[in-house]
């Protein structure tokens, strides 16, 4: 009606919106074009990190998502879980990606070049290339929510920078 095409859902963790399925049905019948934002990852009864179910994902499959985008750091997963600050990310991450490949549902990975990664976007691509990930975007480094506070560790120097591009 507004000529409205495509609606993305981010910030915080769009998976534990408890109106996740009845918002999804109504962009359905608008036939919107949806992609979602996310770290893989959910809170469970106890308040703690946990797997998204196979079963939410299925149910969310059935809406028509277009796309996840789904935030993975390193290859390695200490150095993934020190940046997302959440010990067993990586293991969520993975297993949500795992779960998406198996729906043949299309994901998008995204990760922020940092003093932490620059070395490691060949390691992280070839892993995710032997996954069935067609696409790895590379995002810049903002200093807002956990980033603001370690900025100055997180950032890339010149030095680092040339290792990530000869890497590209």
């Amino acid at each position: 009606e507004i000529g409205l095409e495509k609606v993305i859902l981010s910030g915080g963790e769009p998976l534990i919106y408890t109106e996740l399925i009845p918002l999804l049905n109504f962009l359905k019948t608008k036939s919107l074009e949806v992609i979602i934002y996310t770290s893989g990852a959910i809170l469970n009864s106890n308040n703690q990190i946990d797997f998204v179910p196979k079963s939410l994902l299925e149910q969310i499959n059935e809406f028509g998502i277009v796309r996840y985008n789904l935030s993975i750091h390193n290859s390695k997963f200490e150095i993934h879980d020190k940046f997302m600050s959440t010990k067993g990310s990586w293991q969520k991450a993975n297993r949500f990606l795992e779960i998406c490949l198996q729906l043949k549902q299309e994901v998008h990975i995204h990760t922020v070049l940092t003093s932490l990664n620059y070395d490691n976007i060949t390691a992280l691509s070839t892993l995710l290339a032997e996954k069935g990930v067609r696409v790895l975007r590379v995002l810049k480094l903002v200093p807002q929510g956990r980033a603001k506070n370690n900025y100055e560790t997180l950032k890339t120097t010149d030095i680092q920078e040339s290792v990530f591009w000869s890497q590209v």
